[in-house]
């Protein structure tokens, strides 16, 4: 579970596993996914440098944004809006 950065010819520059930060330091965070359902994975805030040497990106950080987000989602895409939505933040088996 994660996230990859791509080029325009879509060759994969970068991966980074989805996690949340605890007391401890980092730590996964597992989800279910479920059929027929949207999943809310949070809000990112990343960014991208690209100069002849180096290409780097990253996640800066992840918002729970749940209600607003999805409120959005079914504004945007209306034909969705009866589909049930989950968030990787509710308590996961």
């Amino acid at each position: 579970m994660g996230a990859a950065g791509i080029d325009m010819t879509h060759r994969v520059l970068d991966r980074d596993l989805f996690r949340e930060k605890g007391s401890k330091g980092k730590y996964y965070l597992p989800f279910e996914v479920r059929t027929n359902s949207a999943i809310y994975l949070g809000d990112f805030v990343g960014y991208a440098k690209v100069n002849l040497v180096a290409e780097e990106w990253a996640i800066k950080s992840v918002t729970n944004n749940f209600d607003q987000t999805t409120e959005d989602f079914r504004k945007t895409y209306p034909n969705l809006a009866s589909l049930q939505v989950f968030s990787i933040f509710e308590t996961q088996p």
